[in-house]
């Protein structure tokens, strides 16, 4: 790998984690305005990266020589190329009641990952290396809740005049991932090891609008979140055969894969402070009523558990469908209780490639994806189940790099909406661009005569 491309990659980590430094040490500036993300852990990000976003999040039974598939880490046992993906998030949202609507913008690195083959294939062809065997490691980061929200709503008190009561919240939760997959034959297993952390912020102020010396009060509780999952996964390639002119079977280029994941309930800790004060902003006097930190506490993360199906023809064609369920409802926080209910999503996708060896029309040689997604969400809202629906389209633009190395730049677009229909509901559309580098000279053996 040449010393430009690992700069590229020390860059990119550089920027993520400085980004991630400055959403944990922010105080409460909501990037977005969500008023569902007070439930919960928040918002539940979405895992996937931009190929896979522009074909429903399609993860499970996903299989791509040139492309990072972290939802099923059994996938990385099929890499031939050394895999590094980078991407970035904008998304326009319209929030709307029966009375009131409210648009806003946010956009941020969203995810960052290394994948590699353990076996160079240089060196398996070099080397004559008929092996059933193939391994595959991989690291990523990405996050995995969003809070943000800044709510007002006023109230008319006979003696203090107008109050104010403001909401604000922020703050997120992340994944670091390593995962790991071996390969005999067609039958891939991995698994994934994932430390879970993250920062959220809740704040609630009153103010006394027509008070001359008035003080104000404010409640800011935070919690630090940490945990330790695994995941486990597993890929079959049933492979279609055809009779070749001479009357044995051959490869037909048509296979039919099937994955399965699981993760395991898991227990995290939390570590929270309470910060209490009430203020007088004109004369500029303040009063600490209580404040504690370090307040120990536990919790419990759900299971989940993810079946898919894809059928491919080799260079052009792949359709698939996936459904997963998470038991959020064993979901326990001591920091901030709240009961949450099951959840599951349905999601399905197809990619498209005209002529992937055309060589004087290059649109015929990009990849055209579609699809779509289902999902109920762990957090219920006067007894009524949040849902979001969402149609996806995108395309991969195929770049060939020094040494023939074909890298791609994807582009996924998704809109669709979240909420109750009846009463509050998020009208959205998201662009995620992503960018994936591949490289075939990582773990080649030099040899000289």
């Amino acid at each position: 790998m040449s010393i430009s491309k690992h700069k590229i990659i020390l860059l990119a980590f550089g920027l993520l984690l400085s980004t991630l430094a400055f959403s944990q040490s922010s105080a409460i500036r909501p990037k977005a305005n969500s008023p569902y993300s007070r439930f919960g852990l928040g918002n539940l990000t979405d895992q996937h990266f931009a190929m896979a976003g522009a074909m429903g999040g399609l993860g499970q039974a996903m299989v791509d020589p040139y492309h990072f598939n972290h939802l099923n880490p059994a996938s990385l046992a099929f890499l031939v190329n050394t895999v590094f993906e980078v991407g970035l998030n904008m998304q326009w949202n319209n929030l709307s009641d029966n009375t009131e609507t409210q648009n806003y913008w946010n956009g941020n690195l969203n995810y960052m990952g290394l994948a590699m083959p353990l076996k160079n294939s240089i060196n398996k062809t070099l080397d004559k290396d008929d092996s059933p065997w193939a391994y595959g490691m991989a690291f990523s980061l990405m996050p995995y809740s969003e809070v943000g929200y800044y709510l007002q709503t006023i109230a008319t008190d006979p003696v203090a005049g107008e109050v104010a009561n403001i909401l604000k919240g922020s703050g997120g939760t992340y994944k670091f991932r390593w995962g790991t997959a071996a390969r005999y034959k067609m039958l891939a297993v991995g698994a994934n090891f994932n430390y879970h952390f993250g920062k959220l912020t809740y704040n609630r102020r009153l103010e006394l609008g027509d008070l001359g010396a008035r003080y104000d009060s404010e409640l800011q509780d935070e919690f630090n979140i940490s945990g330790v999952v695994w995941e486990l996964g597993a890929q079959y390639a049933l492979l279609f055969k055809k009779k070749a002119p001479s009357g044995a079977k051959e490869p037909s280029g048509k296979r039919l894969v099937m994955g399965l994941t699981y993760n395991n309930s898991y227990d995290f800790n939390t570590n929270s402070s309470l910060y209490y004060f009430r203020d007088n902003l004109q004369y500029g006097d303040q009063d600490t009523i209580s404040f504690e930190r370090d307040r120990l506490g536990e919790g419990v993360m759900p299971a989940s558990f993810g079946a898919g199906i894809s059928f491919e023809v080799a260079n052009k064609l792949k359709i698939g469908a996936e459904y997963t369920a998470t038991t959020w409802s064993s979901y326990t926080n001591s920091a901030k209780p709240e009961s949450l209910q099951d959840a599951s999503r349905i999601a399905f996708g197809m990619e498209y490639i005209p002529d992937y060896q055309s060589y004087n029309n290059y649109f015929k040689r990009m990849r055209y994806r579609m699809g779509g997604f289902m999902r109920t969400d762990p957090r219920t809202v006067n007894g009524q189940t949040l849902e979001q629906y969402g149609l996806t389209l995108g395309f991969g633009m195929p770049v060939v790099l020094p040494r023939q190395q074909l890298s791609f730049i994807n582009f996924a677009f998704e809109v669709g909406q979240f909420g109750l229909a009846d009463e509050l509901k998020e009208n959205y559309a998201k662009i995620q661009v992503g960018f994936t580098l591949n490289d075939n000279t990582w773990f080649f053996k030099r040899k000289f005569n």
